[in-house]
């Protein structure tokens, strides 16, 4: 869908079924068909490399009607070294 078309959407980082990081249309960039998040360090550093990852789009249409994607999932690299890098 193009993202034109949407009012609002979250997108959510989940593990285990639960919400781990979700991200709002106003911290993302749409293009087009695209939607692109921005993680930080902070956001990657709460996932875990042992648990498979969840992530799931919902939005509202700009003609009022809520939705939501089908949940995707994927695996999370693991780090030898935690915390962020530059403090």
């Amino acid at each position: 869908m193009e993202t034109e078309y949407l009012s609002e959407f979250w997108v959510t980082f989940g593990q285990r079924d639960k919400e781990v990081v979700t991200k709002t249309k106003d911290q993302c960039t749409c293009d087009g068909t695209k939607v692109i998040v921005p993680l930080t360090q902070e956001d990657t550093l709460l996932l875990d490399h042992k648990a498979l990852l969840q992530v799931q789009v919902r939005y509202l249409t700009s003609a009022g009607s809520a939705k939501a994607t089908r949940i995707v999932t994927g695996k999370v690299g693991q780090i030898l070294k935690e915390g962020v890098i530059g403090e």
